[in-house]
């Protein structure tokens, strides 16, 4: 969805999202509904996006997966930016944030630039 082609990022997640629901796959699950939920913000769709957002959410804390749940924090930091809801969208970052560091994450490994990448989203003004 980052090269702005929504429609093919929409079916790339929505079968993503089956082949982990057949499989019972719940981390997977969790993950693609946060990926899912965002670019139905971006697309114009806030309380569906933001609502499948959450879910990812409390599916990847229920399991505990760290790794994950920083990772959705992220989507879910930038969808509540979307949603004009800016002390929301700075304590998902936080939490996102104090995830990697509990972690060890490395300054180059991808989540620690998703952080960054959000993070200067969260600098601009929605629109």
């Amino acid at each position: 969805h980052r090269q702005g082609r929504l429609p093919e990022a929409e079916a790339h997640y929505r079968h993503a999202l089956r082949v982990y629901q057949e499989g019972s796959h719940l981390g997977g699950e969790g993950y693609i509904l946060g990926k899912l939920g965002l670019l139905e913000m971006l697309s114009g769709a806030s309380e569906a996006g933001l609502a499948r957002v959450k879910r990812g959410e409390t599916l990847l804390r229920d399991l505990n997966n760290l790794q994950g749940l920083a990772e959705l924090l992220c989507s879910l930091a930038h969808a509540e930016h979307l949603a004009h809801h800016a002390d929301a969208a700075g304590a998902a970052l936080r939490e996102a944030q104090q995830i990697a560091d509990d972690l060890n994450v490395a300054p180059d490994a991808s989540l620690a630039r998703h952080i960054a990448e959000v993070q200067a989203i969260l600098t601009e003004t929605p629109s």
